[in-house]
């Protein structure tokens, strides 16, 4: 069942990349929160049925929490995480800024193989770096390298021809999707740690479900919501007609983070390689919907870091 989780979560996580370039106007600088708020909404909905169907209560939650403090940097992260992200649609493609979010795997392995380095265990160090792994690594950071300098060539290019596309599309906005890929990395490895019963902490699913659910349904929901209220100075309606295109990245985030949640908790480490084919999906969308042309050499830079990610993913999931 695992496998239907995993695969359901990879298309919403898809559906996600692409409707969050799509609901991410050049003029509009509160769109990274307005597309968080339905995502808290969402959880917020989700934790009372959790509550109502599972007899959970402010109680509980506290227990839960009180047992479990590392759920609350996890969440609060994934906040921070989130709102990289979604600034990154505003300084480049969809398909680029899709590409980028596959590295929190690149970064999960520099993490892994910095900690056995530094904590002396050279057998697992061996382990974890064999000879696919290291190519993929160095694929995938050929492949950033390389992402850089064309998105400098076009910043520059657009510059100098007074064009009506904007300098910020440059090579230093790439560090936005590269530092939440980063944070990304750690919050995935809390999330299997705390559900894996065999290596980590071994929390009861029903129980992890709902306690993320009441904590994101705040830093989600709650937080932005108030961001967004101070800085639009008025009340913020995420129903209203001009704010609904932000609801769809908002539903299928939470969605996705739920299916994944159910896939890691069931297979806490062959889940992640299918879950990260979820770029193919998302660059498939934002060339097929939004009609994106990033020329031939950006197209292959995208193609290889997505490819060395996924098989850098699936050699982890051997592990």
């Amino acid at each position: 069942m695992w496998i239907a989780y995993a695969l359901l979560c990879a298309i919403s996580y898809g559906i996600c990349d692409f409707s969050t370039k799509y609901a991410t106007p050049d003029g509009d600088t509160l769109a990274m929160y307005k597309i968080i708020v339905p995502t808290g909404i969402s959880f917020a909905l989700f934790a009372i049925f959790r509550a109502a169907t599972g007899n959970y209560g402010p109680s509980s939650f506290a227990s839960l929490l009180m047992m479990h403090p590392p759920v609350l940097l996890i969440t609060a992260g994934y906040l921070v995480a989130m709102l990289f992200y979604n600034a990154a649609y505003r300084f480049m493609e969809g398909a680029v800024a899709t590409a980028l979010e596959e590295t929190t795997f690149f970064f999960t392995f520099v993490i892994l193989a910095a900690y056995y380095l530094v904590t002396g265990k050279t057998a697992e160090l061996s382990e974890a770096g064999s000879f696919v792994r290291f190519i993929a690594a160095a694929g995938i950071f050929l492949g950033i390298i390389l992402l850089a300098v064309f998105q400098h060539k076009r910043a520059t290019v657009a510059q100098n021809s007074e064009s009506q596309a904007h300098p910020r599309f440059g090579a230093k906005f790439l560090l936005i999707p590269l530092f939440a890929a980063f944070l990304d990395a750690f919050i995935s490895m809390g999330d299997s740690l705390m559900l894996d019963s065999y290596a980590g902490v071994g929390v009861n699913e029903d129980d992890y479900l709902f306690l993320t659910g009441v904590l994101y349904a705040f830093f989600l929901g709650v937080v932005p919501y108030i961001i967004l209220c101070i800085k639009l100075r008025h009340a913020y309606n995420p129903f209203a007609k001009e704010n609904l295109r932000a609801l769809i990245p908002g539903v299928s985030e939470t969605v996705g983070l739920l299916l994944y949640m159910k896939a890691v908790a069931a297979e806490p480490f062959y889940a992640f390689p299918l879950i990260s084919i979820s770029p193919v999906f998302g660059v498939f969308f934002c060339r097929i919907l939004l009609k994106e042309r990033i020329g031939f050499k950006r197209w292959a830079t995208v193609s290889l870091i997505i490819a060395c990610s996924v098989i850098l993913a699936v050699s982890m999931g051997e592990v």
